[in-house]
């Protein structure tokens, strides 16, 4: 991936039953946790991971991943019509995800907290 590759992610956060939900469009990526703070951290985690795994089997970056179903993407047009908001993303893709130095590091850090 080069650095006219980099591109933000647009995710989708909705609630479903006790549940807020956060879906990659760009990616099919989602997480899920009972609080907006929880989520942030279980959707960075989530990105972080797959990243780590698809550099460990030789994939390079996330491009080998299917899009979001269609459904999440028109979710994601009404959410900003209804709102009228900017569409400004949160998560900032592979600007956020670590330099290959570091995903050793990052991984130990993951299966520490697992275990």
């Amino acid at each position: 991936m080069n650095i006219q590759q980099l591109r933000p992610l647009h995710v989708l956060v909705f609630r479903e039953a006790e549940w807020w939900i956060a879906q990659c469009l760009e990616f099919d990526l989602a997480a899920h946790a009972s609080t907006m703070e929880e989520l942030v951290y279980e959707f960075e985690k989530t990105l972080v991971g797959t990243f780590v795994v698809s550099h460990e089997n030789g994939l390079p970056g996330l491009d080998h991943l299917p899009p979001a179903p269609e459904v999440y993407s028109k979710l994601f047009m009404q959410a900003v019509m209804r709102v009228g908001a900017q569409v400004r993303p949160r998560f900032q893709g592979p600007l956020n995800i670590p330099p290959a130095f570091m995903i050793p590091e990052i991984r130990m850090r993951m299966q520490e907290r697992i275990n």
